[in-house]
């Protein structure tokens, strides 16, 4: 048997769904536990699965007719790769709530945990805004990986190649992956490819539910509409490999691995703006909860600075943080990996990972104020923060993932 599928799990499963303890399992209460875990079938689907395992007519499912259901399938994924209604996966999408303003919620203390990723190391971890699930690829995968926040895979893209970045469309429906040339497009829910684009891309990232942003490895970046379909290639903006793209109203922000590091782009034009020398790599970005504030990480140099104001050197940054802070030991001086801003509960902080394998917790609201540091097992090279259960997600080089869960 598959081992998502031994007993002591499925038995735990049947009384997590089994909301009334009454030993039997009604249409009502499994709706709520799909709802619950994000799973996307429609109504249409649910009740036909349902009537299904119902062997015997008679309304509900029990303990048998429930172990034998799952125990015909080979995997979770078959699970959520069933249509039997035929709807063609017209999922039932959560409802996405819309960022509120910055709380002054402080930030007190953290629980940290494991899972087991996929692969190699960690390259890529794209949250939900709004259920608990994430997008994770290794540096070595093939495919990506649809995970949820308790390591459970439940669903797998293959690329055909390595998946060099992902990134998720603003409501979640689409998936982007690249790797070898080419770019996916996916439907997140079914795993059906809906569209491939020729390009070599370093990194992603969606503008709405039908445009990706593509940084190209010669410096330029690419244009990508899905619908209809439609592509255009800017002239070569930055020099190196373009590491990192977002995209914040009318601007697309760039991260560069040679001078000038950060590159800001007018959207419509794909004509610069502003660049700023770094010394170093720009090889992380992150956006806060309205794309006002980014966070852009070198090797030496995190720094917040605010985007619609950011007209000459001087605009910039808000706040920064270098590596010789003096919590830091100054032997074998550690560097910066990769930033993401924390949930919008807790304001304006952020995170910030070192190669010593710690991850700072910084208020950018104070001149270098550590709110607290977390000592992780090994340096995480990716680092996203989620709404959905305000927790930070990192990745290292081994293929961990840890959810930082933050209070």
């Amino acid at each position: 048997d598959h081992p998502a599928l031994s007993e002591n799990r499925l038995r735990k499963i049947f009384q997590m769904i089994d909301t009334d303890g009454d030993g039997e399992l009604d249409v009502a209460e499994i709706q709520k536990f799909w709802k619950r875990m994000g799973w996307a079938h429609s109504v249409g689907s649910l009740k036909t699965m349902f009537s299904i395992a119902d062997s015997d007519n008679s309304g509900s499912i029990d303990w048998k007719e429930f172990s034998k259901f799952f125990r015909s399938l080979s995997s979770i994924e078959d699970l959520l790769c069933s249509d039997p209604d035929g709807d063609n996966w017209q999922p039932a999408q959560p409802k996405r709530t819309k960022y509120v303003e910055p709380a002054s919620r402080s930030v007190t203390n953290y629980n940290l945990r494991y899972l087991v990723g996929y692969g190699s190391r960690i390259r890529t971890l794209v949250p939900d805004k709004v259920i608990p699930y994430f997008i994770s690829c290794g540096k070595d995968d093939t495919r990506a990986y649809l995970m949820h926040q308790n390591g459970e895979v439940a669903r797998s893209y293959t690329h055909g190649d390595k998946v060099l970045a992902a990134a998720l469309s603003s409501s979640g429906k689409y998936l982007a992956t690249t790797g070898a040339g080419v770019l996916y497009i996916w439907n997140t829910s079914s795993g059906v490819l809906q569209n491939e684009v020729l390009g070599t891309l370093s990194c992603l990232c969606w503008e709405g539910d039908s445009v990706v942003w593509g940084g190209m490895q010669y410096g330029s970046i690419l244009r990508a509409q899905i619908r209809p379909y439609d592509t255009r290639e800017s002239d070569r903006i930055g020099r190196g490999i373009i590491l990192t793209i977002k995209q914040a109203g009318d601007r697309i922000l760039l991260g560069a691995s040679k001078e000038p590091g950060v590159i800001i782009v007018k959207r419509n034009k794909l004509k610069i703006i502003a660049a700023y020398t770094e010394q170093g790599s720009v090889g992380s970005m992150s956006l806060n909860h309205n794309n006002k504030l980014c966070l852009s990480v070198c090797d030496n140099f995190a720094k917040v600075w605010e985007i619609s104001s950011v007209k000459t050197q001087n605009d910039y940054p808000i706040a920064s943080y270098v590596t010789s802070n003096p919590t830091v030991s100054t032997n074998n001086k550690p560097h910066w990996l990769s930033g993401t801003f924390l949930p919008v509960d807790f304001g304006q902080h952020v995170a910030v990972c070192a190669s010593d394998a710690s991850v700072y917790i910084f208020d950018t609201t104070k001149v270098n104020c550590v709110s607290f540091i977390v000592h992780v097992k090994y340096p995480l090279y990716s680092i996203a923060s989620t709404a959905a259960d305000q927790c930070i997600l990192g990745g290292d080089r081994h293929g961990n993932i840890c959810v930082l869960k933050i209070e």
